[in-house]
């Protein structure tokens, strides 16, 4: 099958109506996955906790887009963000993961998206 197919497949279900449980974390999360820039702010976070700044310069990418990126990640529930001081006075959002796993699972009833986080023992699909 080739790629353009499986995202349209992944999409497709993405798109679908969900329940108000947290289903929209997982879906929306899923659909950002297709996105190149969004999967390797993911990364980067996941290492550490860090501001736009410092995402832009690591991944050489506009810190424009890596906003509206972040922007999406944060309205999706992947992430989070916190103000920090420095000791100088200055203030930064810094972005942290919100999610720690998303599982997706394909059977006879179609494809379902689950979120994991260590934080929550229960998880979201």
């Amino acid at each position: 099958m080739s790629e353009s197919a499986v995202s349209s497949r992944v999409a497709e279900a993405a798109a679908r109506p969900t329940a108000d449980d947290g289903t929209e974390v997982a879906t929306a999360g899923l659909e950002l996955l297709s996105d190149d820039c969004a999967r390797s702010i993911l990364s980067t976070v996941a290492r550490e906790p860090v501001p736009a700044r410092t995402i832009s310069e690591r991944l050489d990418v506009s810190r424009t887009t890596v906003y509206r990126r972040l922007d999406r990640l944060e309205e999706a529930g992947l992430l989070t963000a916190n103000v920090e001081y420095d000791p100088d006075g200055h203030h930064r959002k810094v972005f942290r993961l919100a999610v720690d796993e998303l599982a997706v699972t394909v059977g006879p009833d179609g494809v379902s998206v689950e979120c994991h986080d260590d934080d929550d023992s229960e998880s979201r699909s």
